[in-house]
């Protein structure tokens, strides 16, 4: 069975308690995979790396900030068709399957970043911030 493992300072981790959920499909009832029963110690790894990678970040340009961010959003967009559309497990409903990712599955680059006519006048007006 494929287990979601903890992404934690780049690398995919066991939790700490070696504990797992099931992760069940609703339509059938099936465990499709096993997902981490993180604990405050998988917590603390993970606040550990992001208090460590902070540190680089906070010193990076505002400018080039933005381009990493906005290639990372460059890619999401790249490769939503196969974020949003899976086929269907054997027992799922195809019809329900396509339409529940097609149009209730949030936008990834929505939150992630401005929309982009926002993205465009930071384009213009980034360059001028220190």
């Amino acid at each position: 069975m494929h287990k979601i493992q903890n992404y934690i300072n780049g690398q995919y981790l066991d939790p700490v308690n070696t504990k797992w959920l099931d992760n069940v499909n609703p339509a059938t009832g099936h465990v499709i995979s096993h997902l981490p029963n993180s604990d405050q110690k998988d917590v603390d790894l993970a606040v550990a790396a992001a208090k460590e990678a902070f540190r680089d970040w906070s010193l990076t340009s505002g400018s080039l900030r933005f381009k990493i961010l906005n290639r990372i959003a460059d890619l999401i967009e790249e490769k939503m068709k196969n974020l949003l559309l899976r086929k269907p497990t054997t027992r799922e409903n195809p019809l329900i399957s396509r339409v529940t990712l097609k149009f209730h599955a949030p936008l990834p680059t929505s939150d992630f970043l401005l929309p982009r006519p926002c993205n465009f006048l930071l384009k213009v007006m980034l360059p001028l911030i220190p």
